[in-house]
C-alpha cells in the first residue's frame, strides 16, 4: 500500500495561514541574506541588500530580491536521472559543480555498495505493471521528477540501516540465498490512487514498493512534507526506509503479526483486549504498514518506540538475525574456520544488533 501524507497533514496549511504570515517577517531578514549567499553575490551587492532592509522593511526587500534575484537552480543529467543544482545567472555556479560531484558519488555508492540503481524509467515501468487495469491515457502521464540533493542524501541514510542485507555484504547475510528485494529506486511527480479503470494521477503519495520490478518510487508529494518526524529531512528518511521495509523485510510480515498480538494475519486486527497497538495512525491500515512504519522509528527515533516493547523487541531481534551464527559464518565476517583453513586472530565484534539506530 503507498504511504500517503494524511488529509490532517494535507490541510494544515489552510488552518494556520495567520499563523504563518506572522512568522514571516521574522524569517525574511534570515532568508534575503541567505538568497545573497545563494546567489554568490559580491560583498557590495550584499551591502545593498541589508541597507534596504533597514530602510524598506525585510518582506519589501523580500519581494524585491525574490522578484529580480530569486534563487536559481540548474536541472542537469547525472547517470541518466534529473538532478537540480545550483546555479547563478544562468550558469552552474562552483556550488553547483561541488553538489553535481557530490550527486555523482552517492548515486556511485549506491551501485558498488548497496546494489541498487537510481532508476526513474524503471519505477515508472514498476508503476504501470503494478496498475496494469488503469487508463492507458492514465499510465501515458506519468513523468520522471527532479531530484534534489537532500532527498539522495536522505536515501543514503535510510540504506545505511539496511547495509547488512545489501548489495556485496548480503552475500555474508542470513538473506544471501534470496535475491535482493530491492534494486531500483526512482522519482515521478505522481503515483496512481487506485488499480481500476476509474483510477487517475494521484497527488497524495509520498512513496511506494513496486515489487514487480524491485523498485522503490518518490513522489512530489513528499518535497516539503512532514508529519510523522519533526522535519521534511527525517521525513524524507523515514519515507524511504519505510517504502524499502516492503521490499527488503517482506519477509518478516508474519513473525511481525505473532510478535505484536495485534494482528491475526496481515490485514485482520485481533481485538484482543490490551494487545499493544501499533506507533503510528497508519500502521493501524494492516500489519505491513505497522511493521514499516515501526522500522522508520526504530532507525531514527528508537525511544519513539520504548512505549511499544514488542514491536522494540521485534526490531532488534530482526537486526540481530541478518548476523549469521559463528558456525555458519564466513571466516572473514569473524566465523569459526573449517578444516584446514587458518584461524581468524581477531573477529569483528557481533554482540552488538545489526542495525542499530543511530
Amino acid at each position: 500500500m503507498p504511504l500517503r501524507a494524511p488529509l490532517k497533514a494535507r490541510t494544515q496549511k489552510s488552518r494556520h495561514v495567520e499563523t504563518l504570515r506572522k512568522a514571516a517577517s521574522a524569517h525574511a531578514q534570515e532568508a534575503n541574506s541567505r538568497l545573497a549567499n545563494d546567489m554568490e553575490l559580491p560583498g557590495r551587492q550584499q551591502a545593498a541588500i541589508g541597507k534596504l532592509q533597514s530602510t524598506a522593511g525585510n518582506q519589501a526587500v523580500s519581494r524585491m530580491v525574490g522578484g529580480g534575484l530569486t534563487i536559481q537552480r540548474k536541472v542537469v543529467t547525472i547517470e541518466g536521472e534529473l538532478v537540480e543544482i545550483h546555479s547563478s545567472l544562468g550558469k552552474v555556479s562552483k556550488r553547483g559543480e561541488a553538489e553535481r560531484a557530490e550527486a555523482q558519488k552517492i548515486l556511485k555508492e549506491f551501485k558498488d555498495t548497496y546494489g541498487l540503481t537510481v532508476s526513474s524509467s524503471k519505477l515508472i515501468e514498476g508503476i504501470k505493471e503494478q496498475y496494469d487495469k488503469v487508463p492507458a491515457k492514465v499510465t501515458k502521464a506519468l513523468k520522471a521528477r527532479k531530484w534534489k540533493l537532500n532527498e539522495l542524501k536522505a536515501l543514503a541514510t535510510a540504506l545505511s540501516h539496511y547495509a547488512p542485507i545489501m548489495g556485496a555484504k548480503r552475500g555474508g547475510s542470513t538473506r544471501k540465498d534470496v535475491d535482493q528485494e530491492v534494486i531500483y529506486v526512482g522519482k515521478a511527480k505522481n503515483a496512481i490512487d487506485t488499480n481500476q479503470k476509474a483510477g487517475k494521477l494521484d497527488t497524495t503519495t509520498l512513496g511506494e514498493y513496486f515489487k514487480g520490478k524491485k523498485a522503490m518510487g518518490l513522489f512530489k508529494s513528499s518535497e516539503g512534507f512532514h508529519d510523522v518526524f519533526k522535519d521534511e529531512q527525517q521525513e524524507l528518511v523515514g519515507t524511504f526506509i519505510h517504502e524499502i521495509a516492503h521490499g527488503l523485510l517482506a519477509y518478516a510480515y508474519d513473525d511481525f503479526v505473532t510478535c505484536s498480538g495485534f494482528w491475526t494475519d496481515q490485514v485482520t486486527k485481533s481485538g484482543t483486549t490490551g494487545a499493544e497497538k501499533p506507533p503510528t495512525d497508519y500502521g493501524n491500515k494492516n500489519a505491513r504498514e505497522d511493521m514499516c512504519d515501526t522500522a522508520s522509528l526504530f532507525f531514527i527515533e528508537p525511544s519513539r518506540l520504548d512505549k511499544f516493547p514488542k514491536r522494540k523487541a521485534f526490531m532488534e531481534k530482526l537486526g540481530k538475525e541478518w548476523l549469521p551464527s559463528l558456525k555458519e559464518a564466513p571466516v572473514e565476517l569473524g566465523g569459526i574456520p573449517k578444516e584446514g583453513e587458518p584461524p581468524k586472530v581477531e573477529a569483528p565484534k557481533t554482540d552488538e544488533p545489526v542495525g542499530t539506530p543511530s
